[in-house]
């Protein structure tokens, strides 16, 4: 988001076009980029919709890091955490856009197996949602 506040980034702009070349010509990504980039979807996918889980990409080549495999302890997330709500890190303008929803989550799981999941009434309940780069209640 520092990026984003800066101008060097735009969270709306298809990630292909950002790159200076194909995802799969990065030396480490070759091998698992490589069928991203034949999805149909991937030329319109933009960092808003991945950091929002709404890309409709399937996540099957890179493993989970950071918070989401416990690589990332407790205090460092405890000072991150601190320093964002401080708006030590990103300006609070930034900071809303970032916590705002981008999408509503209004179905039984999170990331269901089936894409007819059914709607359930507790996640619309507590306001699930999803901002950018955090889930939200």
């Amino acid at each position: 988001m520092q990026l984003v506040e800066r101008g060097e980034f735009n969270l709306d702009q298809p990630v292909a076009n950002q790159l200076a070349k194909p995802l799969n010509e990065y030396e480490p990504y070759r091998d698992t980029a490589s069928e991203i980039v034949k999805d149909p979807a991937w030329p319109t996918v933009t960092p808003r919709m991945l950091l929002s889980h709404s890309s409709c990409m399937v996540n099957f080549a890179f493993p989970a890091r950071a918070a989401g495999s416990m690589t990332t302890r407790a205090d460092d997330l405890a000072r991150f955490t601190s320093a964002l709500f401080d708006n030590r890190i990103i300006k609070a303008s930034t900071q809303f856009e970032m916590l705002s929803p981008v999408i509503d989550i209004h179905i039984l799981h999170e990331f269901p197996a089936n894409p007819n999941e059914a709607q359930g009434k507790e996640a619309t309940d507590v306001g699930l949602a999803y901002g950018v780069g955090w889930g939200l209640l």
